[in-house]
């Protein structure tokens, strides 16, 4: 083996150890604990743990909060439904 060139096994590490460095994801972290608290809170004063598209700006996430969400999406760690001609998370 070449020297500077790394076995397979270690570059997926390395790659989740970047990400996980990296600004974006510190964002990213940052966003799901916003809706995280979001929905707790929702649960308890009124019993169920979702929110409307309409709610969004209210969770604060900033300029890029449609585009985490999308992300979560994608990553299937947020479901979207729609009831009643509404769209929920």
């Amino acid at each position: 083996m070449e020297k500077g060139i790394q076995p397979r096994a270690k570059m997926p590490m390395q790659f989740v150890l970047q990400v996980t460095n990296s600004r974006g994801f510190q964002d990213l972290l940052a966003a799901v604990e916003k809706i995280n608290s979001s929905l707790n809170k929702k649960e308890k004063t009124k019993g169920y743990n979702y929110f409307y598209q309409d709610e969004i700006e209210a969770l604060g996430l900033g300029p890029k909060g449609r585009a985490y969400l999308l992300l979560l999406v994608r990553m299937n760690h947020l479901v979207v439904e729609t009831a009643d001609g509404q769209i929920s998370y």
